[in-house]
């Protein structure tokens, strides 16, 4: 170059103010696009947090509810036919048995999880030491282990010894098994099978881990590196990539929150760690993603600004060796030139310019508006599991915190709900739609915050407030919203009503507040515009069905006692629906009574509502499909009883007839012949004979004795011990007793010489 650029650019006062604003211009787009990079890391990061940990949480409920659909499957398994059947066979097998293992084979029904996380199941029983499965024969466990069903590299010893001896619940980790064809690397939920309250062996269910890894696919396109399954003892069962060694499984074990995430390093690497726990058996899903995954795409919003910067300097360097090549005042020059062209050079640079501004600005906003999006669904789901009644999980607590802005230490809390009722005078504008609705109220309310915060826009004229009270500003709460009323009605014409539930001290029981308000709903409290709930409207954490009130149900059913088993129906109902039970604690109720219910009625078909959709009723409508049901045993049940009272006496009366001339045959021989009490056997035989055991065997007897007077030349004495007695007195005291006169008399007035007595008699 024949000029020195620097030099030229010294001497021209105008082409060094040109240059200098063209280096500010440059540098203050540099800085932009740095703090827009930096912005969007931490948007993307915080976002990615979020995403990361809702789907987490969505695939942890999605294998609770598989574990738990496994789980009521055994709780129910003890109470089928066949099942109880098998439990009583021993070894070794005799012919009889084969038949009944192979009757009961014919009735194992298959088992499938709504998630089709769990590919088939075997049911080990102790009493006889085999396993059956559906799709298959009795195994014997040492014969078959290894042909028809293995579990990784384990012998038949070890499977003994840890699989068939495990815990209540037990979770293996994945390995390469196979059962009934179906090959695979897969998990073992085994549980402890119960009959009559005492372990009659266990359920293993084999979960396919290519299914389980499916749950975590989403997470593959957030750029997650890792995704595994921990126990809660911190053994990995499942990974979809081999683990660093230095992978440390600590800070997820000691966290007690439901849900969450946190930075951490491995190998040099930072990692964003997010995990959430299985409420059945609180194990722990997680993944792992590179930090640098989210740099790289927070990064893509950097590109254009590069871009724009690199063509702007370029430009700048050309328009500046431009005006020194053909002029020493290149500014005046230059203007000159754009001048001439009538702006569009300019304006074509400008646009440039503009266009790449307005497109990091978009960007931004949509970041912003799609992480806002995030965090009401969030607030959708959280309220909703507020409304269910069940305690929150800490995880949920945090993030609920997070967005309303209260602090829950040593404060007390209730659930309130809003309800504005239509009317037509009002602004209908304002009232039109259900967000009007939520800038409304959430524009009354903050003259009153923090005592009162907007939860969530139930439906149109329904609002889910929260009611936080501060130890150190103490309120009055019927004065609170009677001041919170007059605003309402006084600035907007509104009628509010008010209905608060009853006061917890932590928000992990704002469910409970939250239920109790809306039994004030249910009742109708709309009377005035507060309504407040008492401690008794406080719903439980637990239900009332105890194991002696099972027992009684199960008694008076197997006695078909219509009226006594209707009265204790209606009063566990009574109880349970007084206390306002969590929607947790009515599944629990549901199933315990329905696995009771099965337990009964093994040839009786349940209605589809007690089977698949229990979650859908209310306990009256619950209550109202049972008794029916119970109704139904209780014909059975005396249907049966008739029947069996039939056979038993016609058994009892055969067996007196093929037994009578034994002289040890009494009431207590007879009782434990046939497996009842002596009471109930004398009891019985009255009621069907009209007289008593005693009474009905002498009778038998003597009857007997009358056939062998009158048609043989024996003794009394051989007759008595002929026909039961010990000896002759014994029998002819019994005879005189029953007939009026001695065993000589009969057989002599039977054969027409009263005046001679019979050969061998001296009476």
């Amino acid at each position: 170059m024949a000029f020195s650029l620097v030099s030229v650019i010294k001497k021209s006062r105008s082409l060094m103010k040109f240059t200098m604003f063209y280096l500010c211009l440059l540098f203050v787009i540099v800085l932009l696009g740095i703090s827009t990079f930096l912005v969007s890391i931490s948007t993307t990061a915080r976002q990615t947090e979020e995403v990361n940990t809702m789907i987490l949480k969505q695939t942890a409920e999605n294998i609770d509810n598989s574990f738990n659909e496994a789980n009521y499957f055994t709780y129910t398994a003890s109470g089928f036919n066949y099942l109880q059947k098998l439990m009583l066979l021993g070894r070794p097998f005799d012919g009889e048995a084969i038949l009944t293992i192979r009757e009961a084979m014919g009735n194992i029904p298959p088992f499938s999880d709504g998630n089709r996380l769990i590919v088939n199941y075997q049911i080990y029983l102790s009493n006889g030491d085999f396993i059956v499965q559906y799709g298959n024969t009795c195994l014997d466990i040492d014969r078959f282990y290894g042909k028809s069903f293995s579990y990784g590299d384990m012998t038949v010893s070890q499977w003994r010894q840890s699989v068939l001896k495990s815990g209540y619940t037990m979770l293996f980790p994945a390995a390469p098994a196979s059962i009934g064809g179906t090959k695979g690397r897969m998990l073992l939920y085994v549980r402890n099978l119960s009959y009559l309250s005492r372990s009659a062996g266990r359920v293993i269910f084999y979960v396919d881990e290519n299914a389980l890894q499916q749950l975590f696919s989403p997470l593959y396109e957030l750029s997650a590196a890792y995704t595994l399954i921990l126990d809660k003892d911190g053994v990995l069962l499942s990974s979809h990539e081999d683990l660093p060694e230095t992978f440390d499984f600590a800070p997820l074990l000691s966290s007690r929150a439901g849900s969450g995430s946190y930075l951490t390093e491995y190998n040099g690497q930072r990692m964003l760690i997010s995990y959430a726990r299985l409420s059945t058996s609180g194990c722990i899903v997680a993944s792992a993603t590179p930090y640098q995954a989210i740099v790289a795409r927070a990064s893509a919003v950097l590109k254009p600004m590069i871009i724009c910067i690199i063509l702007l300097f370029a430009a700048g360097l050309a328009l500046t060796y431009y005006g020194i090549r053909i002029t020493r005042r290149p500014l005046m020059k230059t203007m000159e030139l754009l001048a001439a062209e009538g702006g569009g050079l300019s304006d074509h640079g400008f646009k440039q310019l503009d266009q790449a501004v307005h497109q990091l600005v978009t960007s931004h906003h949509l970041l912003a508006r799609r992480l806002e999006e995030q965090r009401m669904e969030l607030r959708t789901a959280i309220v909703a599991s507020l409304e269910s009644g069940d305690t929150l999980e800490a995880g949920e607590l945090d993030i609920l915190l997070s967005h309303v802005g209260i602090q829950p230490e040593g404060d007390r809390f209730r659930g309130v709900y809003l309800i504005i009722p239509d009317d037509k005078e009002l602004n209908s504008d304002m009232l039109s739609r259900g967000d009007m609705h939520r800038a409304l109220v959430i524009e009354l309310l903050e003259p009153f915050a923090p005592h009162i915060r907007f939860l969530s826009l139930k439906n149109r004229n329904s609002f889910i407030l929260l009611y936080a009270e501060y130890q150190n500003e103490p309120q009055n709460l019927n004065s609170f919203f009677t001041r919170l009323y007059q605003v309402m009605r006084n600035v907007d014409g509104l009628e509010p009503y008010f209905y608060v539930g009853t006061e917890c001290s932590s928000l992990c029981y704002l469910p409970h507040s939250l239920l109790a308000a809306r039994q004030l709903i249910l009742k109708g409290s709309g009377s005035t515009y507060l309504s407040i709930a008492d401690e008794q409207d406080q719903p439980t954490a637990c239900y009332y069905y105890s194991e002696q009130q099972e027992k009684k149900l199960i008694s008076l059913t197997a006695m078909g006692r219509e009226e006594e088993v209707k009265e204790l129906l209606e009063a566990i109902c009574a109880e349970n629906t007084r206390h306002h039970m969590s929607r947790f604690c009515s599944q629990m109720l549901y199933y315990k009574m329905v696995g009771t219910l099965s337990n009964l009625s093994n040839n009786l078909a349940l209605p589809e509502e007690l089977t698949c959709s229990l979650h859908k009723l209310s306990t009256k409508q619950f209550f109202g499909l049972l008794e029916s049901q119970y109704m139904e045993l209780c014909r059975q049940s005396r249907e049966k009883q008739t029947e069996h009272t039939s056979r038993l006496i016609q058994k009892v009366l055969a067996y007196i007839d093929a037994n009578y001339t034994d002289y040890t045959l009494t009431l207590t021989s007879t009782a434990q012949h046939f497996g009842i009490t002596d009471k109930y056997l004398s009891a019985f035989i009255h009621e069907k004979a009209g007289i008593n055991f005693s009474s009905y065997l002498e009778q038998l007897r003597i009857r007997k004795a009358n056939e062998l007077l009158e048609n043989t030349d024996k003794t009394v004495d051989e007759i008595a011990q002929m026909i039961g007695y010990a000896n002759g007195k014994t029998f002819r005291r019994a005879y005189s007793r029953v007939t009026g006169i001695a065993p000589s008399e009969h057989r002599n007035i039977q054969r027409g010489s009263s005046n001679q007595p019979f050969k061998g008699e001296a009476e």
